[in-house]
């Protein structure tokens, strides 16, 4: 019985451990890509000089640097 509840244990703090680090993990994305369109909007910094600093595939700082280029396009019509 005492193993058994132990285990039960072990493995919930098991579980809120991964949870907190994938929030963590979300979170440092969310802020990568935050960076990289800032980047994208207050800089002249190519891309690929970007998705360095961002840790961010090139591919998706040029679909942001897209996205953001849509937006722009939609705002001043």
């Amino acid at each position: 019985m005492q193993g058994r509840i132990e285990g039960e244990k072990r493995d919930y703090i098991t579980g809120i451990n991964a949870a907190k680090r994938e929030g963590r993990e979300e979170g440092a994305k969310a802020n990568a890509i935050a960076n990289a369109k800032n980047l994208l909007l207050e800089t002249d910094l190519p891309p690929e000089k970007i998705a360095r600093c961002c840790n961010l595939p090139l591919e998706q700082v040029l679909a942001l640097k897209e996205e953001l280029e849509r937006e722009a396009v939609l705002v001043t019509k």
